[in-house]
C-alpha cells in the first residue's frame, strides 16, 4: 500500500461516515415531518453537504495521488473530516429536541453546522490552492478555481450570517446549483 492509498482510505472512510450521518439525519427528519415541518433550509443544506463531500472526495483523488506520507496530511485529513462529521451530527435534531421546525433547528445550530463546513473547506482549499499556485503559478485555471472557491465561500458565509430564512434559502440554493454545475461540467 502506497502513501496515497493509506491516506485516501482513512480520508474516504471518515468522509463516508459523514455522508451516512447526513443521509441518516435527513431520513429521520423525513420520517418526523408530521411532527416537525421540514421547511426549505435543511433539505437544501443536505444537498450542499452531499455535493461538497463528493467534491472533497474527488479533489483528494485528483490532487493528492503523488503525495508522500506525512503526519501533516494525516492530521489535516483528520481535522477536516472530523469538522465535517461534527457538522453532519448537528445538521438535524435528535429525538429529544424540542424545536418545532427544522428551520428553527438550523437557526439555533447554524454556527456549529456551517462553522464546521467552513473550517473543513478552509483547510482543503488553502492546501489545494497553495499546491496549484506552487506548481502552475497564477495561470487561468488557478484564477478559475479561486473564483469558484470565493463564490462557494460567499454563499456559505451568507447562509451563516443572514437573519432571513429567504436569504439563507437563496444562498444555499445558489451554492447547490453552483456546486452541482461545477461537478457535472
Amino acid at each position: 500500500m502506497n502513501a496515497f492509498e493509506f491516506l485516501f482510505s482513512f480520508y474516504g472512510l471518515l468522509l463516508g461516515l459523514t455522508l451516512v450521518e447526513v443521509v441518516s439525519g435527513f431520513s429521520r427528519a423525513l420520517d418526523a415531518r408530521d411532527e416537525r415541518p421540514m421547511g426549505l433550509i435543511l433539505p437544501l443544506l443536505t444537498g450542499v453537504m452531499i455535493m461538497d463531500i463528493a467534491t472533497q472526495w474527488g479533489s483528494a483523488w485528483r490532487d493528492f495521488r503523488e503525495v508522500d506520507f506525512s503526519f501533516r496530511y494525516l492530521v489535516a485529513a483528520l481535522f477536516m473530516t472530523l469538522a465535517y462529521y461534527f457538522s453532519a451530527t448537528q445538521l438535524f435534531p435528535r429525538d429529544r429536541s424540542s424545536v418545532k421546525s427544522l428551520d428553527e433547528h438550523f437557526f439555533k445550530h447554524r454556527l456549529a453546522i456551517l462553522g464546521g463546513v467552513l473550517f473543513a473547506n478552509v483547510l482543503v482549499t488553502y492546501d489545494a490552492m497553495s499546491k496549484e499556485y506552487a506548481t502552475n503559478g497564477a495561470d487561468a485555471l488557478f484564477w478559475t478555481r479561486m473564483a469558484a472557491n470565493l463564490y462557494w465561500f460567499a454563499t456559505i458565509i451568507t447562509a451563516l450570517v443572514a437573519k432571513s430564512r429567504t436569504v439563507v434559502a437563496i444562498a444555499l440554493a445558489a451554492n447547490l446549483i453552483f456546486i452541482t454545475y461545477w461537478l457535472l461540467r
